[in-house]
């Protein structure tokens, strides 16, 4: 078969600018609604992006016992325009790991990280205990690249221990409140 052409007055549209959809029938996992709402799946793509804090790994309840889940903020810059309009625009993406790669992010990502992230976004749409309809988007991780070497990542260790090592000893509070602050944390 061969390529359909851009109508008449279009334009085609590059392969990195096109997204895809992917139609699944969800249901809703209670039953309540009685109704099937169809979600797309739309593939979100964050180069060269750092993270903007530590990684936050908790255990949840799933199928099969419990599940890792990570859950961390990249930012990556954009720049448009050139010469005296060009601008800086910085994107900062909430974002969710599963699993084994939820292990992973949290062992070897922390503040500061160089990472490729690919994923896909889902609309979350509910109905909460009062009735009352709930809106929201969720990123998911499906892919994490990381792109420090191992001894930028070793580097970024030691000085982040080094800062928290310094905050500690200037922090003025009694030694009984900072080891109850350091139990509460692990």
């Amino acid at each position: 078969m061969p390529t359909p052409r851009p109508p008449v007055g279009g334009s085609e549209v590059s392969p990195s600018e096109r997204i895809s959809f992917q139609g699944n029938p969800v249901r809703d996992p209670a039953g309540s609604l009685g109704k099937e709402i169809v979600m797309a799946f739309v593939r979100v793509e964050q180069r060269n992006a750092h993270l903007a804090g530590t990684v936050r790994l908790d255990w949840v309840n799933g199928r099969d016992g419990k599940v890792a889940r990570a859950s961390f903020s990249a930012i990556s810059n954009a720049y448009r325009g050139s010469g005296e309009q060009r601008e800086e625009q910085a994107t900062a993406i909430q974002w969710t790991a599963w699993g084994r790669q939820a292990e992973n992010a949290a062992a070897f990502l922390g503040k500061g990280s160089h990472v490729n992230i690919v994923g896909h976004l889902r609309n979350n749409h509910y109905q909460d205990a009062e009735g009352a309809d709930v809106y929201g988007l969720s990123f998911t991780v499906d892919e994490i690249d990381y792109l420090d070497s191992k001894a930028d990542a070793q580097a970024r260790r030691e000085r982040q221990a080094f800062i928290a090592e310094m905050d500690a000893a200037d922090d003025p509070r009694p030694a009984a409140v900072k080891a109850q602050r350091a139990t509460v944390k692990a």
